[in-house]
């Protein structure tokens, strides 16, 4: 394995499946904001899917692996959009399981 395939597995293996709220879109990517940081993320949507207003995604993204080519993200996995769980159900699971203050 060559330095460069061993650095994009180090990135890969510090990410993890997140909830994010949709943001809408921005040219041909996918704003999303993580319920827990509220950090915004431009993605690029590997499965396709463009999204609906008011959705959460569960999904898995990857920072850009060489940024000064690709500002954006990767949603490595096909969103998972939960149904009938609402952004305040998440922000109480979160909050209960004690992740974020700001909750």
């Amino acid at each position: 394995m060559n330095p460069h395939q061993l650095e994009a597995l180090r990135t890969m293996s510090h990410s993890r499946m997140e909830i994010y709220e949709y943001q809408g879109l921005e040219q041909n990517y996918v704003r999303l904001k993580e319920l827990v940081t509220e950090r915004e993320f431009v993605c690029h949507s590997t499965s396709g899917y463009r999204g609906q207003n008011g959705e959460l995604w569960y999904v898995r993204l990857f920072p850009p692996l060489e940024p000064e080519l690709a500002t954006y993200h990767i949603d490595f996995t096909t969103p998972y959009v939960p149904i009938d769980a609402t952004q305040k159900d998440w922000n109480d699971f979160f909050a209960h399981q004690g992740l974020g203050d700001r909750l």
